[in-house]
């Protein structure tokens, strides 16, 4: 009798259908790669995040800098006379190139949280003062909600 390759006896087709059937997983071992796909996910999730945070914190600190680098180029303008700019839109003249580079309006001027940088002008005795007041958009607050002055900045930048 020739060999055809397919089981002749009963045992031998049993053996066949196991043999398949063992070919595929498990709906355990399926269950545990799914969990260790989600818990990878969530601690992939997490450091990104942080680093969301943290991202937006430097750029408010980059855009504090150089506000206050366009802030003294307007002082030392030999049109303003030495006078400090009153307000963050003095920073953009009427048909003129604006003190800050890459921006047009002071309605551009926003932190990476949407809200428009706060300005506090120099008066006698207080130096100005250029501010982010965080995610929450309102004075005082901790970690992503924290302040950010231009004190705070600057430091920031000595430190690079």
């Amino acid at each position: 009798m020739q060999d055809t390759g397919h089981p002749t006896s009963r045992t031998e087709r049993r053996r066949g259908r196991s043999a398949r059937l063992r070919a595929g997983f498990t709906l355990v071992e399926l269950m545990v790669v799914i969990a260790i796909i989600g818990l990878l996910a969530t601690v992939v999730t997490m450091n990104v995040m942080n680093h969301m945070k943290t991202a937006r914190r430097v750029k408010a600190a980059a855009d504090i800098v150089a506000i206050n680098d366009a802030i003294k180029l307007f002082k030392i303008d030999s049109k303003n006379k030495g006078r400090w700019p009153q307000s963050l839109g003095d920073l953009f003249p009427a048909g003129r190139d604006p003190y800050l580079s890459g921006r047009q309006s002071v309605d551009e001027l926003k932190d990476p949280w949407g809200t428009q940088y706060v300005y506090t002008p120099a008066t006698s005795g207080s130096n100005y003062d250029v501010a982010s007041y965080g995610g929450d958009g309102s004075p005082g607050g901790t970690e992503e909600n924290a302040d950010l002055h231009l004190k705070d900045a600057l430091k920031g930048e000595e430190g690079n």
